[in-house]
């Protein structure tokens, strides 16, 4: 493999700044992910002859140049296989055993910039190597600064020692002794002693030290703690960069091995920020590919110059420090990206990187006079519900607390009024318990008549046992003989089983209603708990009912537990007569049960089958005997696997 020599993207260090008016930011946090690979004995360069000249590469140069084992791709490792390697992305800090006077064992020591509680415990547990192959471990990790900044200094804790680089160069080690500024630490590398007992210092587990990369030379303290910045960083540009960390034991059988680091550093002159970001949908809500986006920036400097900034952007390719500037026209398929830079030190620049703003979510379809398309939520509808088809919005694990809203976008009512129709879904996929009480379900119409906004709940009265106006769950002991008090469990399923259940919501909309909107407030807090609400239709007065057109209605195949939207999916029976042998044959859904009922007359109804007929998504079939002339017979299917009344 060829070896490309990198180079450190750092500001001249000739660059007066007003040190007064810089002030101190964080760079990377003790919680940073990285991407880690941890030897279970071997060394890596057995696997790739050059792994030691290449794993601390920048990432444009990795990519390229670096053809060693994995850092991404997860793996335990083996401890009894020392050819196995531990692998993969976790966040910080990183590390393996109990490392005396920290791990939440004694005084925090770790804490993180800006405040909030120390970090107590390893962000990342790895895997610890057998005894006698605990050597040495790597790590990297991408970092973007969106100014430039100087002074980078590291706060650390490294037990036993470390070899840091940043942008493929080496910049300091620590505890740690090489024979040249320019060796590379391998494998086999170790920490240093104390240089009395030939033990690694105590102040490796109980003391946070402070690395100042922009000065050169030695660090710490005699017997303790040492830090060496071999190439010194003064600054740092706007844009990515890559850190590699390579920590090492002072024995091969030492019990811990711990690397928990995070770097500050000074504002170095300008920062861009934005505000105010918008979308627009250019008239097409239906098709977020050709959206815009815009936003307001503004820069502001507190080092030198007083001469205003230049900027790479067309629309605006100067401007005057903290006055606001609009930026509009930027794709919304893709992140915006502006440089900018001091009109009399160019050097000091700041990178803006503005993200789109996410498209509307569809909720469903307006099929009005007038105004016939997709219908689209409005901005203020909540992250936590998602788009998962072209008129299907979904939320999961809402996280609990407020309601989580979805509006639609006011939908404009003829004078004759409108039919409003919705199809909701209910989901539990958990084996150990259904929605609890915090879970809750609310629809609403509102109803703007001109002068005043009526809100009509639009919820079926039959679900909403406790009268409240919203749907709950339940939480309690014995869920199994309490499921009637779950109102998402329309099939009274129990705690073991896992399943959906949808309903149709409707309501006819008067004459006189100017517009109307749906809006949906809902809770719940776990993964395998979910609410859908699916095609949602604002049409003409008695428009709506069977949108697969299959002649059952939207509410009886939800029922049924048939697709409302798939004209196949249908409870539909067959028959063959032989004699006075009756054969059906009709499909079946898991989660419901059914029965056969016959009559002569249509007026008293016979249950043919002793016991109910549970459904497992196959064609069933069942036999009866008549002597009658003309029989009725009817399949009837209810949600659950209770038995019929």
């Amino acid at each position: 493999m060829r070896f490309l020599a990198a180079a450190l993207t750092v500001l001249s260090s000739a660059v007066a700044l007003d040190r007064a008016g810089a002030a101190e930011a964080l760079v990377i946090p003790y919680g940073q992910p990285w991407e880690f690979l941890n030897p279970m004995g071997t060394n890596p360069r057995v696997a790739d002859p050059d792994f030691d000249s290449t794993w601390w590469l920048s990432a444009e140069s990795f990519q390229s140049d670096y053809n060693g084992p994995s850092f991404s791709t997860p793996s335990d490792g083996s401890p009894g296989v020392v050819t196995s390697i531990n692998s993969g992305t976790g966040s910080g800090p990183l590390g393996y055993g109990s490392v005396d006077n920290w791990n939440g064992q004694s005084t925090p020591l770790l804490h993180p910039f800006g405040g909030g509680p120390p970090i107590m415990n390893m962000g990342t547990v790895l895997t610890t190597p057998n005894n006698s192959n605990r050597k040495g471990s790597y790590y990297r990790t991408t970092f973007y600064t969106s100014q430039a900044f100087t002074r980078p200094i590291i706060r650390c804790m490294i037990d036993d020692g470390a070899v840091i680089f940043i942008d493929g160069i080496q910049v300091a080690r620590v505890n740690l002794s090489l024979p040249a500024p320019t060796s590379l630490p391998t494998y086999t590398t170790v920490a240093l002693g104390d240089g009395t007992t030939l033990t690694v210092p105590q102040s490796t587990e109980d003391t946070l030290h402070t690395i100042d990369l922009s000065v050169e030379g030695n660090q710490g303290t005699p017997g303790g703690l040492q830090s060496t910045v071999i190439n010194p960083v003064p600054s740092l540009i706007a844009g990515s960069h890559t850190m590699a960390v390579f920590v090492c034991s002072f024995s091969a059988s030492s019990s811990d091995q711990l690397m928990a680091l995070q770097m500050t550093a000074d504002d170095a002159g300008i920062l861009a920020v934005a505000s105010n970001v918008s979308r627009n949908l250019s008239g097409t809500p239906g098709n977020p590919l050709d959206d815009t986006f815009e936003f307001d920036a503004t820069v502001t400097q507190t080092g030198n110059g007083t001469q205003g900034w230049t900027s790479n952007a067309p629309q605006r390719p100067a401007g005057s420090y903290g006055q606001v500037y609009r930026f509009s026209g930027f794709p919304a398929t893709g992140q915006a990206s502006i440089t900018f830079k001091d009109a009399t030190s160019p050097v000091l620049s700041s990178i803006l990187k503005v993200d789109p703003p996410p498209a509307p979510l569809i909720i469903g379809q307006a099929l009005l006079p007038g105004q016939s398309g997709p219908l689209p939520c409005t901005s203020d509808t909540d992250h936590a519900w998602v788009q998962t088809g072209a008129e299907t919005v979904q939320q999961t694990n809402g996280g609990g607390g407020a309601p989580h809203l979805l509006k639609s976008v006011p939908v404009s009512i003829p004078a004759a009024g409108a039919a409003f129709e919705a199809i909701l879904e209910f989901e539990d996929a958990s084996s150990a318990g259904n929605f609890e009480t915090t879970d809750t379900f609310e629809a609403r119409l509102l109803l703007n008549n001109g002068s005043t906004v009526n809100e009509v709940n639009v919820l079926p009265a039959f679900l909403d046992k406790n009268s409240d106006g919203i749907l709950n769950g339940y939480t309690g002991s014995d869920y199994n003989t309490h499921v009637a008090s779950d109102e998402f469990n329309l099939a009274a399923s129990t705690a073991e089983m896992v399943w959906t259940e949808g309903i149709v919501i409707s309501h006819q909309i008067p004459p006189g209603t100017v517009s109307a909107q749906l809006v949906i407030r809902a809770v719940n807090d776990h993964l395998s708990e979910t609410f859908r609400v699916k095609g949602v239709r604002f049409a003409p007065v008695q428009a709506l009912g069977d949108r697969d057109l299959d002649g059952t209605t939207d509410a009886d195949e939800l029922s049924a537990g048939t697709d409302p939207f798939d004209a196949t999916s249908s409870l539909k029976v067959s028959h063959v007569r032989n004699g006075n042998s009756i054969a059906l044959s009709f499909p079946t859904v898991a989660s419901r049960a059914y029965r056969v009922l016959s009559s002569d007359d249509m007026v008293t109804w016979t249950q043919e089958n002793q016991n109910s007929i549970i459904g497992d998504g196959t064609v069933q079939a069942f036999s009866l005997i008549s002597t009658s002339q003309r029989k009725f017979i009817c399949v009837q299917v209810k949600r659950g696997l209770q038995a019929f009344p």
